[in-house]
């Protein structure tokens, strides 16, 4: 899910557009680790899982982790 997190920010997308992506893009299916064959997930699942980090103040450490290692 955190993948899908990362197409969400790059991409400017809703967890609408998200959830749509999931389904419609094979490459963001292939980077997120869906098969073609699997369920991508629902916008109320991407919404509670954002909420989530959100609520533990994960967000800014993981994109800080994420930063720290592309810079590298």
């Amino acid at each position: 899910m955190v993948k899908a997190m990362l197409l969400a920010e790059w991409y400017e997308l809703s967890d609408e557009q998200l959830e749509q992506a999931l389904w419609d893009r094979i490459s963001f299916r292939r980077f997120v680790g869906l098969g073609l064959d699997e369920d991508a997930p629902d916008r109320s699942t991407v919404s509670r899982f954002r909420l989530q980090l959100v609520r533990r103040g994960l967000a800014p450490r993981l994109f800080a982790e994420l930063n720290r290692q592309l810079e590298r």
